[in-house]
């Protein structure tokens, strides 16, 4: 399987768009056309997780935070960062890096670390996009539907939230004369026709929109496929940092004792926490719109003194748990999630 392959899967997910202007997201270093071998993951990329990829036959390590943010204007190869470039350069090693596409996205940085955390009905802290979506209605023949169905739903189509393949079918009576000129799947010339046929409605990103159309058009056995399109008043709403949900009510002293971290802002150990708010790796940028939605605990990393001035003002806590801390859980989810889906073509995920 090409590198490509699975990079394409993971931007599916976590697409490049999604990420901030200043980001240097996607290919760092390499060629994508290479078959993979092995693949590491890591929150950054040092000599030990390149010596790690080397040691473990890993020819595509995937980073959080990328290789490159700015142009090169030289490699000096006896610097830790030149370094690391000759030894990728010389190991046939490709670098693809994934930062704040990864930090907005729905299970991204922020996500997994809520659910560490057991927090429930969780919503995005500062919405930084959304997307449009469409409703696709397509009419198939009932000898076809099972079979068209399953093909239908491996395309970019019936993405709602955490769930995939979601649609809705009805069936029903079509109705249609082929005229001069026709090459009908079904039916004679100039007979009206009633075919029994199922209508399947799912949902789609408006980016997937024309693509999808096009690979109907290529399955569906009629020369004019029957379908709808109807943009939806509801967006996908799912882009944005940090989360905030709601967990059972407990002591600030009982949760000090579950999270690791330096305890920062309100300290009062016998405050209620019940509204609890998280944001994997820099949370400050955060900190107004944490202390504007009445958040009990605020979860993140790399806290300052003025910020954690202006939470101990509005009776805001926070449990500073360390930039790494609070990324790493992301790693985990991405191991799995390519073995998952690549379980008879990877070997080896190994997470540095």
């Amino acid at each position: 399987m090409k590198q490509r392959n699975l990079v394409s899967y993971l931007e599916d997910f976590y697409p490049k768009k999604y990420a901030m202007d200043w980001d240097n997201v996607g290919l760092q270093i390499g060629d994508l056309s290479r078959e993979i071998k092995n693949v590491a993951v890591s929150l950054d990329l040092t000599n030990l997780v390149v010596d790690k990829a080397i040691e473990n036959n890993c020819n595509l390590i995937i980073t959080h935070h990328p290789l490159i943010f700015n142009p090169l204007k030289n490699i000096d190869t006896h610097t830790p960062s030149g370094a690391v470039l000759e030894k990728l350069i010389k190991h046939d090693i490709t670098v693809y890096s994934m930062h704040t596409n990864l930090d907005v996205s729905s299970n991204g940085v922020s996500d997994i670390l809520a659910e560490k955390y057991l927090l429930q009905n969780t919503k995005i802290i500062k919405q930084t996009g959304s997307e449009d979506l469409f409703k696709f209605i397509v009419y198939v023949p009932n000898d076809i539907y099972m079979n068209f169905r399953e093909n239908f739903l491996e395309l970019k189509v019936g993405n709602i939230g955490l769930y995939s393949h979601c649609s809705f079918s009805t069936s029903g009576e079509g109705t249609f004369k082929p005229l001069a000129g026709s090459n009908p799947h079904i039916g004679e010339m100039n007979t009206l026709e009633k075919v029994p046929e199922y209508k399947i409605e799912s949902i789609v990103k408006g980016e997937y929109l024309a693509d999808l159309i096009n690979e109907v058009k290529r399955i569906h056995p009629y020369e004019e496929v029957a379908y709808d399109v109807i943009k939806l008043e509801n967006k996908a709403n799912n882009i944005g940092l940090g989360r905030y949900g709601i967990i059972s009510p407990i002591l600030l002293k009982n949760f000090n004792h579950i999270i690791p971290g330096i305890l920062k802002g309100n300290k009062d150990e016998n405050k209620l926490i019940k509204k609890v708010a998280v944001c994997g790796g820099n949370g400050s940028s955060l900190i107004r719109n944490v202390i504007d939605l009445k958040i009990d605990l605020f979860i993140s990393a790399e806290i300052g003194y003025h910020n954690e001035l202006l939470a101990e003002e509005y009776g805001l806590s926070i449990f500073d748990i360390g930039h790494k801390e609070s990324e790493e859980p992301i790693l985990y989810y991405l191991q799995r999630m390519i073995l998952d889906k690549y379980m008879d073509e990877i070997e080896k995920v190994i997470v540095v």
